[in-house]
């Protein structure tokens, strides 16, 4: 038996007042229990309250007495109709009469599993509430997971991963069914590409483990590591390294999974992948390394990772500083320059970082630049210098400095 908690009363009437009265009440219970709210039978002196009784109607009392009841077993084949004909009132109504959800057919399928292979969302979530087991097999040893997942309903394969099934045993089961772990699906995907995009580590591990090709690509020539490092799902990544999946592999656009990692901000992936002795240095269709994307996006913590790396920067010097500057980043430009760029390279269009920061004013960066002995009369590609700029800017704090740069003895900046 259990009581309305009395110690807070004004905030209890406010919600019993002006919410769904008898939801909060079963949701509150459930919280405290772990008892569904079909096996849950509701008091107010002595009377039993029904699904639409509110609190004023039952007269505001101070006490709710639940009582909780066992199932029962005999709408078990009606439950199981309801789930997989996609009844959602039906089959609610046979669980407020306090059916078994778990009950099984002859052949081992419960309620759950027929809803999730035929795909019924809001029947799985319903019997989800009612605390159906998310691990019982059919007599074919498939689960409602299992079932979801082979016919691609997202929505059900979510919900049941959230809920904890498992998963381990799909590359296994899906051999035994006499299936080609490596088909091309009606989605063009394979098996191991719709688990490592419905996020299920489990069932990458055991896919891998029954052979399924770690390598296969979509028609961009994207692999499951591209994705798997998109998504910064460390546990797949490792699989699937730990499978030979191919590190390097470019896709049609020379974008490689560290590439993917980078321009996702998933530092995690970008260090595990460096780890794994992947490169830091291919390019995409464009000649863009990673490491230009990363700063474009102002992520300094992926370019640290990709410094670390040996991440070529000869050649990028000026665009790297260029986008330190537009993000002015402080951090990431000290990072740049901390790995030896010269702080006078100008990018690929001319232009230096030094009168870009002066331009903006920034204070900051320009101290930085001044520090790494950029020139403060050194021309950009239209003619313009730092200090010509600031002046043109009207930033007179930036102007001191770029002057006191320029006396004789005066030192560092």
């Amino acid at each position: 038996m259990h009581e309305a908690d009395k110690s807070r009363p004004a905030v209890g009437k406010l919600w019993m007042k002006y919410s769904n009265f008898m939801h909060r009440i079963h949701s509150c219970v459930h919280e405290a229990t772990g008892v569904s709210r079909f096996r849950q039978q509701l008091f107010s002196e002595g009377q039993e309250l029904s699904w639409n009784s509110t609190w004023s109607g039952l007269g505001e009392p101070d006490h709710i007495h639940v009582v909780f009841r066992d199932h029962v077993k005999d709408k078990g084949a009606t439950l199981r109709g309801h789930a997989n004909a996609g009844r959602y009132f039906a089959a609610r109504d046979v669980l407020f009469e306090r059916q078994d959800p778990d009950d099984q057919s002859r052949h081992g399928h419960t309620a759950l599993y027929l809803a999730s292979k035929a795909g019924h969302h809001d029947i799985v979530n319903l019997l989800l509430i009612a605390r159906a087991s998310v691990s019982l097999a059919s007599n074919t040893g498939s689960t409602p997971l299992l079932a979801a997942f082979v016919r691609d309903h997202k929505d059900i394969v979510q919900s049941l991963h959230l809920a904890r099934a498992d998963a381990g045993s799909f590359g296994t089961h899906l051999t035994n069914d006499g299936r080609d772990l490596n088909q091309w699906l009606s989605d063009d995907e394979t098996f191991l590409w719709r688990a490592v995009r419905a996020g299920m580590p489990q069932a990458v591990q055991s896919l891998l483990t029954a052979a399924a090709d770690a390598n296969v690509a979509l028609l961009d020539g994207y692999t499951p590591l591209h994705l798997a490092a998109q998504m910064g799902a460390t546990d797949m990544v490792r699989a699937l390294l730990e499978a030979r999946a191919d590190k390097d592999r470019q896709a049609d656009n020379g974008r490689t999974p560290i590439f993917m990692a980078s321009i996702w901000s998933q530092c995690s992936v970008v260090e595990q992948l460096l780890e794994s002795g992947a490169s830091a240095n291919r390019t995409d269709q464009y000649g863009c390394p990673a490491v230009v994307e990363a700063a474009e996006q102002n992520e300094p913590k992926v370019v640290q990772s990709l410094l670390r790396g040996r991440a070529d920067v000869a050649q990028w010097g000026g665009s790297l500083l260029m986008c330190a500057v537009r993000t002015q980043s402080c951090e990431l430009l000290h990072d740049l320059l901390a790995a030896h760029i010269d702080a006078g390279q100008a990018d690929p269009k001319g232009r230096l970082s030094l009168v870009a920061a002066a331009r903006r004013g920034a204070s900051c960066l320009v101290a930085l630049l001044l520090e790494a002995a950029a020139d403060p009369g050194q021309e950009d590609g239209f003619g313009m210098t730092a200090r010509a700029t600031a002046v043109e800017m009207g930033h007179a704090d930036v102007v001191s400095r770029l002057d006191f740069c320029t006396l004789p003895n005066s030192g560092r900046c």
